[in-house]
């Protein structure tokens, strides 16, 4: 099977070097501008939201994605190629299952018309009980969240 150019190459490695970086306690989001992410998936910058990851309702995060993409380092829209993945990691308490605030957050980035050029669609989660990668469907036990 073959890889879209906006997944992961290695989302194992990706969570990696995000935990390397972030304490991944309850609460967090952060954004990861992902350059060529089905090759060479170099992290370029990562950013933490001014919000709690539990969001209830997607209302509460679009304009703060909207805000965070107007301000990431990405190419514009007169560049021809998309090289550019910009991944959502929320932390959370609970199962690393796909779940009300996951559906909250993909319906914000729906609803937050950012118009920029890059694709958006990677959503990673972190629990206690490991990470799971809600586009690809990979996951593992580590890393984890963080007790606080």
């Amino acid at each position: 099977m073959e890889l879209e150019t906006w997944g992961l190459m290695d989302p194992a490695r990706f969570i990696e070097q995000i935990a390397g970086r972030h304490r991944l306690v309850a609460g967090l989001a952060l954004l990861a501008v992902v350059e060529d992410p089905a090759s060479k998936q170099a992290i370029k910058h990562v950013e933490t939201l001014p919000i709690d990851s539990r969001i209830e309702h997607h209302p509460q995060a679009t304009d703060v994605l909207y805000e965070a993409m107007q301000r990431l380092p990405l190419l514009d829209l007169a560049d021809r190629d998309v090289r550019h993945s910009v991944v959502t990691v929320i932390v959370r308490p609970g199962l690393a299952v796909a779940g009300r605030n996951e559906a909250a957050w993909t319906l914000a980035w729906k609803h937050s018309n950012h118009l920029r050029h890059a694709f958006t669609g990677n959503l990673l989660l972190v629990t206690e009980h490991g990470w799971y990668d809600l586009m690809s469907e990979q996951g593992a036990a580590v890393p984890s969240m963080r007790s606080t």
